[in-house]
């Protein structure tokens, strides 16, 4: 790391994305709908920090890695380990 390279700390960045009302990216992995719908039910109106939340959705493990590649910045995923045979 030299002298030039910018840091930032965790309440600037908690800070910035306040301002912003960004919502937290979830990403619930599950091959079950009903899981879906009820962990939607369940957090539709959950705020973190002043911040709601936005869900993915993805039933198989392909799914999952591509919504990872395309949503880097997801906060949680709630990750089935049985999904799957």
């Amino acid at each position: 790391m030299n002298r030039n390279d910018k840091l930032s700390f965790a309440d600037e960045l908690t800070q910035s994305r306040e301002e912003g009302r960004i919502p937290w990216k979830i990403l619930i992995a599950d091959d079950e709908e009903e899981v879906h719908v009820i962990t939607r039910i369940v957090l539709e109106n959950f705020t973190f920090e002043g911040q709601g939340l936005e869900f993915f959705s993805a039933y198989s493990g392909t799914e999952t890695k591509t919504l990872l590649q395309q949503h880097p910045d997801t906060a949680i995923v709630l990750l089935d380990v049985v999904m799957e045979e």
